[in-house]
């Protein structure tokens, strides 16, 4: 009587079976892979996570906004007519500080 626990044909039909399931397995991680950089790359999109040396030299304009003193519709004015330089992150504008440095000292002449 054979003990099937050792037949020679179980154990290879089982070692088949498991390497089917091991590449599934790593199909999907890739895939898993994949999809997390496919949702991270939205986010970034989204939510415009800004490089650290552009946030150092840049401000929202509502932060420019307040520290000339004007309203944030004014800000964009000023970007308008190239008074104040900005640029574009993920959509939204930031306002370069130096630009807005330079502004307040020509309006402090002036």
């Amino acid at each position: 009587m054979k003990n099937p626990r050792y037949d020679l044909t179980s154990v290879l039909a089982r070692l088949d079976q498991l390497e089917a399931t091991n590449r599934q397995l790593e199909i999907n991680d890739k895939e898993k892979s994949q999809r997390i950089a496919d949702l991270e790359e939205i986010i970034a999109k989204q939510f415009a996570v800004l490089p650290p040396a552009l946030a150092e030299r840049t401000i929202t304009p509502k932060e420019a906004a307040y520290e000339l003193g004007v309203t944030e519709q004014r800000v964009s004015q000023l970007i308008r007519s190239g008074r104040l330089r900005a640029v574009k992150c993920g959509g939204r504008q930031r306002v370069e500080l130096q630009s807005v440095a330079s502004h307040s000292q020509s309006a402090k002449r002036a």
